[in-house]
């Protein structure tokens, strides 16, 4: 396991057979966001204080390559239909898209302060929480951009995190509404169901690649 320390602007290996850390390495300033790229075994690391990404090779716990992306990095996350890596901005709203070699190929804008971000395996999309929007936003891997979007639901505030299927998005404010789960069961009939996990109330929205208002 790779847990990274942002007050030290280190990464701690920690082996699963006994819990044991058995190697600390030293990335950029503020380490947050950190996932795994199964295609050249390397995990990145998005180092929010001096907007690069720290990508160490898992087979020898070593930094390889320093990639530099937009404004204050936070979370990263792989998609397995493309091979690349995604990675939000909340500085200047933007997500850097990396390919394997460590270029940044891409740099999709329309979203509002992006912090997690995961990818959906039922459907291929890459799903961003926009924590100053309040909003989820769906990326097709087709065109690489956020689709236009209908009207949004209200599902809760300050988005922090999202995790994949089902998926899970946490809100940082309102004791009420911690949790709230995106199901895509539908997704080839163009539906998707937003559960409000506390409160029990469905709301039901057209179109599975647009913003749903959190």
């Amino acid at each position: 396991m790779y847990v990274s320390n942002a007050g030290n602007d280190t990464v701690s290996i920690i082996r699963s057979s006994d819990n044991m850390i058995i190697s600390i390495i030293n990335v950029g300033n503020r380490p947050i966001g950190i996932a795994y790229n199964p295609d050249n075994q390397n995990m990145y690391v998005s180092n929010a204080g001096n907007d690069t990404l720290s990508v160490i090779d898992s087979t020898t716990n070593t930094v390889i390559d320093t990639v530099t992306v937009e404004d204050e990095p936070i979370a990263i996350a792989y998609n397995p239909d493309n091979g690349y890596m995604y990675e939000t901005s909340v500085g200047d709203n933007t997500i850097s898209v990396i390919r394997s070699d460590n270029i940044v190929i891409y740099t999709i804008m329309g979203v509002d302060e992006p912090y997690g971000i995961a990818y959906n395996p039922d459907n291929g999309y890459m799903y961003v929480a926009n924590n100053n929007a309040n909003t989820v936003t769906v990326i097709g891997e087709e065109s690489l951009t956020p689709p236009a979007s209908p009207e949004p639901k209200t599902i809760g505030e300050l988005l922090r995190s999202i995790i994949q299927n089902p998926l899970y998005v946490t809100n940082s404010i309102d004791s009420a509404n911690q949790i709230r789960d995106i199901l895509t069961d539908n997704y080839s009939d163009n539906d998707k169901l937003v559960c409000d996990l506390i409160k029990g109330d469905n709301q039901l929205t057209s179109n599975i690649r647009e913003i749903l208002k959190c």
